[in-house]
Protein backbone atom coordinates (compact mmCIF):
# COMPACT_ATOMS: atom_id res chain seq x y z
CA UNK A 1 0.00 0.00 0.00
CA UNK A 2 1.24 3.69 -0.74
CA UNK A 3 0.25 6.74 0.80
CA UNK A 4 -1.46 8.96 -2.00
CA UNK A 5 -1.29 13.36 -1.31
CA UNK A 6 -2.86 16.19 -3.76
CA UNK A 7 0.17 15.77 -6.01
CA UNK A 8 0.05 11.90 -6.32
CA UNK A 9 -3.20 12.02 -7.65
CA UNK A 10 -3.80 14.61 -9.73
CA UNK A 11 -0.87 13.82 -12.05
CA UNK A 12 -2.17 9.39 -12.01
CA UNK A 13 -5.75 10.38 -12.38
CA UNK A 14 -7.19 11.78 -15.83
CA UNK A 15 -7.84 15.22 -16.32
CA UNK A 16 -11.32 16.95 -16.17
CA UNK A 17 -12.29 20.38 -17.66
CA UNK A 18 -12.48 23.72 -15.63
CA UNK A 19 -10.41 24.90 -12.32
CA UNK A 20 -9.20 22.42 -10.03
CA UNK A 21 -11.90 20.89 -7.51
CA UNK A 22 -9.65 18.89 -4.77
CA UNK A 23 -13.00 17.38 -3.56
CA UNK A 24 -13.89 16.11 -7.29
CA UNK A 25 -10.31 14.49 -7.31
CA UNK A 26 -11.21 12.72 -4.36
CA UNK A 27 -14.27 11.40 -5.43
CA UNK A 28 -12.74 10.40 -8.40
CA UNK A 29 -10.14 8.65 -6.61
CA UNK A 30 -12.67 6.82 -4.43
CA UNK A 31 -12.78 8.21 -0.90
CA UNK A 32 -15.92 8.66 -0.40
CA UNK A 33 -17.14 5.27 -1.71
CA UNK A 34 -17.60 2.36 0.65
CA UNK A 35 -14.26 1.05 2.08
CA UNK A 36 -13.66 -2.02 0.04
CA UNK A 37 -14.27 -0.08 -3.04
CA UNK A 38 -11.73 2.31 -1.86
CA UNK A 39 -9.10 -0.51 -1.46
CA UNK A 40 -9.45 -1.57 -5.11
CA UNK A 41 -9.23 1.78 -6.21
CA UNK A 42 -5.71 2.71 -3.91
CA UNK A 43 -4.40 -0.72 -5.33
CA UNK A 44 -5.09 -0.24 -9.06
CA UNK A 45 -3.19 3.21 -8.71
CA UNK A 46 -0.87 1.82 -6.92
CA UNK A 47 -0.14 -0.93 -9.24
CA UNK A 48 -0.40 2.14 -11.59
CA UNK A 49 2.60 4.04 -10.44
CA UNK A 50 4.74 0.62 -10.34
CA UNK A 51 3.94 0.29 -13.74
CA UNK A 52 4.96 3.50 -14.69
CA UNK A 53 7.87 3.76 -12.64
CA UNK A 54 9.69 1.13 -14.06
CA UNK A 55 8.84 2.08 -17.60
CA UNK A 56 10.54 5.42 -16.64
CA UNK A 57 13.56 3.75 -14.96
CA UNK A 58 13.87 1.40 -17.67
CA UNK A 59 12.27 1.34 -20.57
CA UNK A 60 12.03 4.75 -21.75
CA UNK A 61 15.40 5.47 -21.53
CA UNK A 62 16.86 2.29 -22.25
CA UNK A 63 14.91 2.98 -25.45
CA UNK A 64 15.64 6.21 -25.84
CA UNK A 65 19.44 5.49 -26.07
CA UNK A 66 19.40 1.77 -27.71
CA UNK A 67 17.25 3.88 -30.59
CA UNK A 68 20.06 6.16 -31.56
CA UNK A 69 23.52 5.68 -32.10
CA UNK A 70 25.70 7.01 -29.01
CA UNK A 71 29.48 8.05 -28.90
CA UNK A 72 31.74 6.67 -25.94
CA UNK A 73 30.00 4.24 -23.20
CA UNK A 74 26.59 2.92 -23.35
CA UNK A 75 23.87 4.22 -20.43
CA UNK A 76 23.68 2.65 -17.52
CA UNK A 77 21.33 -0.38 -17.94
CA UNK A 78 21.71 -0.43 -21.94
CA UNK A 79 21.66 -4.16 -22.81
CA UNK A 80 24.92 -5.48 -24.93
CA UNK A 81 24.53 -6.99 -28.50
CA UNK A 82 24.51 -10.49 -28.11
CA UNK A 83 26.17 -13.26 -28.73
CA UNK A 84 29.07 -11.18 -27.34
CA UNK A 85 31.54 -12.86 -30.43
CA UNK A 86 30.44 -13.72 -34.16
CA UNK A 87 31.80 -14.68 -37.35
CA UNK A 88 32.39 -12.03 -40.31
CA UNK A 89 30.99 -13.08 -43.12
CA UNK A 90 30.76 -9.39 -44.97
CA UNK A 91 33.32 -6.22 -44.43
CA UNK A 92 33.26 -2.95 -46.49
CA UNK A 93 34.92 0.39 -46.04
CA UNK A 94 34.62 3.65 -47.96
CA UNK A 95 32.40 5.91 -49.84
CA UNK A 96 28.66 5.63 -49.38
CA UNK A 97 26.12 7.65 -51.56
CA UNK A 98 24.55 10.43 -49.21
CA UNK A 99 27.42 10.26 -46.33
CA UNK A 100 29.57 12.90 -46.21
CA UNK A 101 32.38 10.61 -45.46
CA UNK A 102 34.07 7.00 -45.46
CA UNK A 103 31.44 4.84 -43.86
CA UNK A 104 31.99 0.80 -42.13
CA UNK A 105 29.68 -1.89 -42.77
CA UNK A 106 29.70 -5.14 -40.88
CA UNK A 107 27.57 -8.28 -41.43
CA UNK A 108 27.63 -11.33 -39.03
CA UNK A 109 26.91 -15.21 -39.84
CA UNK A 110 24.60 -14.93 -36.33
CA UNK A 111 22.72 -11.85 -38.72
CA UNK A 112 23.41 -8.67 -37.21
CA UNK A 113 24.16 -6.17 -39.60
CA UNK A 114 26.91 -3.69 -37.54
CA UNK A 115 27.29 0.08 -39.31
CA UNK A 116 29.38 2.90 -38.86
CA UNK A 117 28.39 6.18 -40.57
CA UNK A 118 29.75 9.44 -41.54
CA UNK A 119 26.97 11.10 -42.10
CA UNK A 120 24.10 13.26 -40.54
CA UNK A 121 21.11 11.20 -40.17
CA UNK A 122 17.98 10.72 -37.51
CA UNK A 123 19.28 7.92 -35.98
CA UNK A 124 22.75 9.29 -35.32
CA UNK A 125 24.95 10.24 -32.38
CA UNK A 126 25.92 13.60 -33.81
CA UNK A 127 26.03 15.67 -37.14
CA UNK A 128 28.93 13.89 -38.15
CA UNK A 129 28.96 10.10 -36.90
CA UNK A 130 26.13 7.88 -36.30
CA UNK A 131 28.39 6.03 -33.96
CA UNK A 132 27.76 2.50 -34.30
CA UNK A 133 24.10 1.01 -35.38
CA UNK A 134 22.78 -2.43 -35.87
CA UNK A 135 20.44 -4.43 -37.13
CA UNK A 136 19.91 -8.43 -37.80
CA UNK A 137 19.09 -10.28 -40.08
CA UNK A 138 17.60 -14.04 -39.98
CA UNK A 139 20.15 -16.36 -41.15
CA UNK A 140 17.99 -16.56 -44.75
CA UNK A 141 18.56 -13.16 -44.56
CA UNK A 142 22.64 -13.16 -44.32
CA UNK A 143 22.73 -15.62 -47.43
CA UNK A 144 21.04 -13.38 -49.66
CA UNK A 145 23.07 -10.74 -48.73
CA UNK A 146 25.76 -12.82 -49.00
CA UNK A 147 25.55 -14.24 -52.59
CA UNK A 148 23.60 -10.89 -53.60
CA UNK A 149 27.38 -9.32 -53.39
CA UNK A 150 29.25 -12.32 -54.65
CA UNK A 151 26.94 -13.08 -57.53
CA UNK A 152 28.30 -9.63 -58.88
CA UNK A 153 31.47 -11.27 -59.68
CA UNK A 154 34.98 -10.57 -56.91
CA UNK A 155 38.64 -11.45 -57.74
CA UNK A 156 40.07 -11.48 -54.14
CA UNK A 157 43.83 -9.96 -53.44
CA UNK A 158 45.39 -13.41 -54.72
CA UNK A 159 43.61 -13.43 -58.09
CA UNK A 160 41.39 -16.01 -57.60
CA UNK A 161 37.23 -15.62 -58.41
CA UNK A 162 34.91 -15.43 -55.29
CA UNK A 163 31.70 -16.61 -56.31
CA UNK A 164 30.27 -16.36 -59.29
CA UNK A 165 32.65 -15.40 -62.56
CA UNK A 166 30.35 -15.19 -64.97
CA UNK A 167 31.72 -11.72 -65.81
CA UNK A 168 35.13 -11.50 -67.72
CA UNK A 169 38.14 -10.80 -65.43
CA UNK A 170 39.12 -7.97 -67.36
CA UNK A 171 36.06 -6.32 -67.51
CA UNK A 172 36.11 -5.93 -63.50
CA UNK A 173 36.44 -2.60 -62.01
CA UNK A 174 39.54 -2.36 -58.64
CA UNK A 175 38.22 -1.66 -55.49
CA UNK A 176 39.71 1.65 -54.70
CA UNK A 177 42.69 2.09 -52.79
CA UNK A 178 40.72 3.89 -50.16
CA UNK A 179 38.27 1.74 -50.07
CA UNK A 180 38.16 -1.94 -48.53
CA UNK A 181 35.76 -5.27 -49.08
CA UNK A 182 35.89 -8.67 -47.33
CA UNK A 183 33.71 -11.48 -48.57
CA UNK A 184 34.16 -14.79 -46.59
CA UNK A 185 33.79 -17.46 -48.83
CA UNK A 186 33.52 -21.15 -47.13
CA UNK A 187 36.21 -21.06 -44.45
CA UNK A 188 38.46 -18.12 -45.62
CA UNK A 189 37.42 -14.50 -45.65
CA UNK A 190 38.81 -12.56 -48.85
CA UNK A 191 39.72 -9.26 -49.48
CA UNK A 192 38.55 -8.55 -52.87
CA UNK A 193 40.62 -5.88 -55.45
CA UNK A 194 38.01 -6.13 -57.87
CA UNK A 195 34.17 -6.44 -58.08
CA UNK A 196 32.33 -6.33 -61.64
CA UNK A 197 29.86 -3.67 -60.62
CA UNK A 198 31.54 -1.12 -57.71
CA UNK A 199 28.54 1.09 -57.43
CA UNK A 200 25.81 -1.64 -57.21
CA UNK A 201 27.93 -3.97 -54.88
CA UNK A 202 28.59 -0.39 -52.33
CA UNK A 203 24.10 0.12 -53.27
CA UNK A 204 23.16 -3.69 -52.11
CA UNK A 205 25.41 -3.87 -49.06
CA UNK A 206 24.96 -0.75 -47.22
CA UNK A 207 21.44 -0.10 -47.91
CA UNK A 208 19.61 -4.02 -47.64
CA UNK A 209 16.56 -2.76 -46.66
CA UNK A 210 15.80 -1.33 -50.10
CA UNK A 211 15.99 -4.62 -52.08
CA UNK A 212 15.83 -7.62 -48.87
CA UNK A 213 12.49 -8.72 -48.42
CA UNK A 214 10.59 -8.20 -45.42
CA UNK A 215 11.21 -12.04 -44.11
CA UNK A 216 15.05 -11.86 -44.14
CA UNK A 217 14.70 -9.62 -41.14
CA UNK A 218 14.72 -10.53 -37.63
CA UNK A 219 15.33 -6.47 -36.41
CA UNK A 220 14.82 -4.39 -39.39
CA UNK A 221 14.90 -1.14 -37.02
CA UNK A 222 18.22 0.15 -36.51
CA UNK A 223 19.27 0.82 -32.82
CA UNK A 224 22.56 1.02 -31.19
CA UNK A 225 25.53 -1.46 -31.11
CA UNK A 226 26.15 -2.54 -27.10
CA UNK A 227 29.53 -3.56 -27.06
CA UNK A 228 30.73 -5.80 -24.33
CA UNK A 229 34.39 -4.79 -24.11
CA UNK A 230 36.17 -1.77 -24.48
CA UNK A 231 40.18 -1.52 -25.90
CA UNK A 232 41.72 1.45 -23.85
CA UNK A 233 44.68 2.72 -25.53
CA UNK A 234 47.36 5.38 -24.81
CA UNK A 235 47.84 7.61 -27.86
CA UNK A 236 50.89 9.40 -28.55
CA UNK A 237 53.16 10.78 -31.59
CA UNK A 238 55.67 9.25 -31.11
CA UNK A 239 53.91 6.23 -30.25
CA UNK A 240 54.25 5.37 -26.10
CA UNK A 241 55.93 2.72 -24.87
CA UNK A 242 53.70 -0.36 -24.21
CA UNK A 243 55.54 -0.49 -20.48
CA UNK A 244 52.66 -0.13 -17.60
CA UNK A 245 55.17 1.17 -15.38
CA UNK A 246 55.59 4.12 -17.86
CA UNK A 247 51.72 4.92 -18.65
CA UNK A 248 50.52 4.45 -14.96
CA UNK A 249 52.13 7.62 -13.73
CA UNK A 250 50.15 9.76 -16.44
CA UNK A 251 46.75 9.02 -15.06
CA UNK A 252 45.24 9.85 -11.37
CA UNK A 253 45.76 6.98 -8.48
CA UNK A 254 42.11 5.13 -8.75
CA UNK A 255 42.44 4.99 -12.48
CA UNK A 256 46.03 3.61 -12.09
CA UNK A 257 44.54 0.90 -9.46
CA UNK A 258 42.24 -0.44 -12.08
CA UNK A 259 44.60 -0.64 -14.89
CA UNK A 260 47.36 -1.69 -12.80
CA UNK A 261 47.06 -5.59 -12.77
CA UNK A 262 46.49 -4.92 -16.36
CA UNK A 263 48.47 -6.44 -19.34
CA UNK A 264 49.25 -4.13 -22.31
CA UNK A 265 49.53 -4.52 -26.02
CA UNK A 266 51.38 -3.08 -29.25
CA UNK A 267 48.34 -1.59 -31.36
CA UNK A 268 47.81 0.68 -34.11
CA UNK A 269 47.10 3.56 -31.95
CA UNK A 270 49.55 2.97 -28.84
CA UNK A 271 49.60 0.62 -26.10
CA UNK A 272 45.95 -0.54 -25.19
CA UNK A 273 44.43 -3.41 -22.97
CA UNK A 274 41.08 -4.64 -22.56
CA UNK A 275 38.15 -3.46 -20.63
CA UNK A 276 34.44 -4.66 -19.85
CA UNK A 277 31.91 -2.32 -20.34
CA UNK A 278 31.78 -1.55 -16.48
CA UNK A 279 35.10 -1.46 -15.74
CA UNK A 280 35.35 1.16 -18.67
CA UNK A 281 32.66 2.92 -17.24
CA UNK A 282 34.25 3.11 -13.46
CA UNK A 283 37.76 4.75 -15.39
CA UNK A 284 35.60 6.99 -16.95
CA UNK A 285 34.58 8.17 -13.73
CA UNK A 286 37.93 8.15 -12.37
CA UNK A 287 39.19 10.42 -15.00
CA UNK A 288 36.29 12.80 -14.25
CA UNK A 289 36.57 12.92 -11.27
CA UNK A 290 40.68 13.94 -11.52
CA UNK A 291 39.44 16.60 -13.90
CA UNK A 292 41.16 15.33 -16.81
CA UNK A 293 39.09 16.92 -19.83
CA UNK A 294 37.60 15.37 -22.68
CA UNK A 295 40.38 15.86 -25.88
CA UNK A 296 38.04 18.45 -27.86
CA UNK A 297 39.48 18.51 -31.10
CA UNK A 298 36.69 18.18 -33.95
CA UNK A 299 38.64 16.01 -35.83
CA UNK A 300 38.25 13.31 -33.02
CA UNK A 301 35.47 14.25 -30.41
CA UNK A 302 32.42 13.48 -32.88
CA UNK A 303 33.89 9.76 -33.04
CA UNK A 304 35.29 8.46 -29.98
CA UNK A 305 35.30 8.97 -26.24
CA UNK A 306 39.34 10.67 -25.92
CA UNK A 307 40.65 12.70 -22.22
CA UNK A 308 43.60 14.28 -22.85
CA UNK A 309 46.44 13.68 -20.44
CA UNK A 310 48.29 16.08 -18.22
CA UNK A 311 51.48 15.70 -19.88
CA UNK A 312 53.98 17.93 -22.03
CA UNK A 313 53.43 17.86 -25.99
CA UNK A 314 53.18 15.75 -27.94
CA UNK A 315 49.91 15.58 -27.42
CA UNK A 316 48.92 12.26 -25.64
CA UNK A 317 45.31 11.34 -24.65
CA UNK A 318 43.73 8.08 -23.23
CA UNK A 319 40.97 6.59 -26.02
CA UNK A 320 38.27 4.03 -25.59
CA UNK A 321 36.89 2.15 -28.53
CA UNK A 322 34.63 -0.63 -28.71
CA UNK A 323 35.39 -4.49 -29.65
CA UNK A 324 32.98 -5.28 -32.92
CA UNK A 325 32.06 -9.21 -32.45
CA UNK A 326 35.20 -10.60 -34.83
CA UNK A 327 36.89 -9.90 -31.37
CA UNK A 328 38.88 -6.88 -33.39
CA UNK A 329 38.96 -2.60 -32.61
CA UNK A 330 38.69 -0.22 -35.46
CA UNK A 331 39.92 3.57 -35.55
CA UNK A 332 36.37 5.40 -34.77
CA UNK A 333 37.84 8.42 -35.74
CA UNK A 334 39.89 7.18 -39.10
CA UNK A 335 37.64 8.29 -42.34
Amino acid sequence: MIALDRASLDRILPATPGPADWDDVMSRSGVHQRRRRRRLVVLAVAALVVAVGTAAASGTVRDFFLDRGFIGLPPEGATPSNPESGELVLFYWGPVPGDWGKSRFWVYADGRLISLREANRPEGANPHSTGYLEQRLTPDGVELLRSEIISIGLIGDDGSAVGSDAIPRGTKEPVPSYSTLQVREGDQLYNVSRVGDLDRLVERLTDPASWLPANAWEVRAIRAYVPSRYAVCFVGAPPIEPEPSRLLPLLPGPAQGLLRARKFTPGAFGPCTDLTTEEARTLREALDAAGLEQFECMRVAPYVLTYRLKIPEPIRVIQFEPYLPHGEITCSACG
